[in-house]
C-alpha cells in the first residue's frame, strides 16, 4: 500500500495530463472518517481490481481554523499542511484496515491519499483523471448539496453504496399461509 499527501496543487486540473497521476484510470474512494466507508472500500477494491486498476482511498482535510487565520509563511503553511496530511494518512491507514484486513498493507494495487480542501473539491478534482469515484452513502445522504454537487460536476461515473441492510426477521405466522389466501 503506497501512502501520499498530495497538496490542492498536486491534483491534476483537466489541462495536466501527467501519466504518473496517482488519479490516472484510478477508481477513487471517497472515504468518510466519521462511517469508515467499509462497504465503499471493499466494492472500489473488487471493482479496481476486476478493472486491472489501482484503488485510491482517499480523504479530504482542511488546516485547523486557528492556523488558517494566521498568514503562514510558505514554509509555515507547508509544514503545518504536511504535518496534518501525514495525521489523516494515519487515521486512513487505520480505516482502510478495518474494512480490508490487515493484508491491506501488502497490497500493491491499494495506495492512500489525503489531499488538503474540502471533500466536494477534492473529489471533483479527482474525477478529471480517475474512471469511477466511489462514496457511501452516509457521505451523501446527510449533505444533499454534498450529493448534488458531486453528482453535477464529477467528469467520471460516480457510485453511491447503499446504507447497509439490515434484516428482518418476519415469523411465518407473519406470512400468509395458504388458509389465509384461500389455496390449499
Amino acid at each position: 500500500m503506497t501512502t501520499r499527501v498530495p497538496a490542492t496543487n498536486d491534483l491534476s486540473g483537466a489541462d495536466d495530463t501527467c501519466a504518473e497521476s496517482v488519479w490516472q484510470g484510478a477508481v477513487v474512494v471517497g472515504v468518510s472518517m466519521r462511517s469508515g466507508s467499509p462497504a465503499a472500500l471493499r466494492w472500489g477494491l473488487a471493482e479496481a481490481r476486476r478493472r486491472g486498476v489501482t484503488m485510491v482511498a482517499l480523504t479530504a482535510f482542511r488546516p485547523a481554523t486557528t492556523a488558517s487565520t494566521i498568514k503562514p509563511t510558505p514554509s509555515r503553511g507547508v509544514g503545518a499542511s504536511d504535518i496534518m496530511g501525514h495525521a489523516k494518512l494515519g487515521d486512513l491507514r487505520q480505516v482502510v484496515r478495518r474494512a480490508l484486513g490487515p493484508n491491506a498493507e501488502k497490497a500493491e494495487d491499494v495506495e492512500l491519499a489525503a489531499v488538503r480542501g474540502g471533500r466536494s473539491e477534492v473529489l471533483v478534482r479527482t474525477s478529471q483523471q480517475a474512471c469511477l469515484l466511489v462514496v457511501d452513502s452516509s457521505s451523501v445522504n446527510p449533505e444533499p448539496i454534498f450529493a448534488s454537487a458531486l453528482l453535477r460536476n464529477a467528469q467520471c461515473p460516480v457510485v453511491v453504496m447503499p446504507r447497509p441492510v439490515r434484516k428482518v426477521h418476519e415469523k411465518s405466522d407473519d406470512i400468509g399461509s395458504p388458509a389465509e389466501s384461500g389455496e390449499n
